[in-house]
C-alpha cells in the first residue's frame, strides 16, 4: 500500500480559483472562463491575501506563515530597519544571538514600547538582552531596537557558488552535505545572498565560521500569488477557508441566489471557526449537560 504525506498537496494559484468559480457557478463546463473574469479574480485573491494580513493581531490570528531570518550584528549597532535586511514582520516570536561558536545565546526579551523608553542610558554595551519592534503603519518602515548592542563582533565567512554569494551561518567543515544551493543541509549553514559579491569560491573540506547573528523567528506576510502554479506559503488545511473566502467576494458578480450566497457564508464561517478560535461566535446561553457513568 503506497504511503505519503498531506503535506505532499497544496493546491496552485489556478486551481484555488477554478474551485471558488465552480461554487457560483462561474467556471463553465465546456470551457474556461473569459480572461477578464480570471484577472478579477486573481486580483480579488491577492487583495484577500492582504486583507488576512490585517488579522495579525491579539487573538485574531488568521492565516500566516513562520520564518526565519538572520541578521549580521555590528559593533555599536542598535537600530535594524528595512533598509539592512530586517525583513516583513507581523509578529516577531523569538530571537536569540547566536556566538561565533555556533551556539545560540538564552532567548532575548521582547520587549513593549513602554519597557523601552525606561531602558537607561539606550546608548549602553555589552551582551544584547533585549528586543523591541517598533511598529509602523507600513511594515517596510518598521524599525527593530536592540538593547545594549554589542561593543565587538566578528564576521562571518562568505563564499561565491553558482554566481551567487552566500554567507555562512553555522560553523562547520564543507562537504557535499551542505554545499550551498544544493547540499541537503545547506540551509542550515548558509543563507544566500541577492547578488555576487567579492568573496572566495566554496571548497569542500574548508572550515567556515559564522559571524555574530541575530536570529529572529517570526510570523511574515503572505506572498501574493504571482504565478498560476504558486501555491499557498501558509499551514496546510487553509486551502477550504481561502476557496470559500474567495467565492463569497466574487458571488456578486454572479448569477447566484441569495440562498446560495447565504450558505457560502456560513459554511465560510463555519471553516474560520475551525481555524480562527477568535472567529467564533459568542454566546451566553447556559445548556444542559447529561452525565454518563
Amino acid at each position: 500500500m503506497a504511503t505519503g504525506s498531506t503535506a505532499d498537496f497544496a493546491l496552485t494559484r489556478n486551481e484555488v480559483i477554478a474551485s471558488a468559480l465552480r461554487k457560483i457557478k462561474g467556471w463553465p463546463e465546456d470551457g474556461n472562463p473569459p480572461v477578464h473574469k480570471l484577472r478579477e479574480a486573481i486580483r480579488a485573491l491577492n487583495n484577500l491575501l492582504r486583507s488576512e494580513d490585517l488579522k495579525q493581531t491579539g487573538l485574531a490570528k488568521s492565516a500566516w506563515a513562520l520564518d526565519t531570518a538572520y541578521l549580521p550584528l555590528a559593533a555599536g549597532r542598535y537600530i535594524f530597519s528595512s533598509n539592512e535586511d530586517l525583513p516583513l514582520i507581523q509578529e516577531l516570536i523569538s530571537a536569540t544571538v547566536r556566538g561565533t561558536d555556533g551556539d545560540d545565546s538564552d532567548l532575548l526579551d521582547i520587549i513593549s514600547a513602554e519597557a523601552y523608553s525606561s531602558l537607561v542610558p539606550k546608548n549602553d554595551t555589552g551582551d544584547p538582552l533585549k528586543l523591541y519592534l517598533k511598529r509602523a503603519r507600513l511594515l517596510s518602515d518598521q524599525r527593530l531596537y536592540l538593547w545594549p548592542a554589542p561593543s565587538s563582533v566578528t564576521a562571518g565567512d562568505s563564499v561565491v557558488q553558482s554566481d551567487y554569494t552566500y554567507t555562512c551561518i553555522l560553523k562547520h567543515t564543507a562537504s557535499s552535505e551542505n554545499k550551498p544551493g544544493s547540499g541537503a543541509s545547506w540551509r542550515l549553514f548558509w543563507i544566500q545572498g541577492d547578488e555576487t559579491l567579492t568573496a572566495d569560491t566554496w571548497a569542500t573540506s574548508t572550515e567556515y565560521d559564522n559571524g555574530d547573528l541575530l536570529v529572529l523567528t517570526y510570523k511574515r506576510p503572505l506572498y501574493d500569488f504571482d504565478s498560476q502554479y504558486d501555491n499557498p506559503d501558509f499551514p496546510l488545511g487553509w486551502e477550504d477557508y481561502l476557496i470559500y473566502k474567495l467565492a463569497v467576494r466574487l458571488a456578486p458578480d454572479y448569477d447566484l441566489g441569495m440562498e446560495q450566497r447565504q450558505q457560502l457564508r456560513q459554511d465560510l464561517a463555519a471553516l474560520e471557526a475551525e481555524l480562527v478560535p477568535a472567529a467564533r461566535e459568542k454566546v451566553n446561553t447556559m445548556h444542559n449537560h447529561a452525565r454518563f457513568f
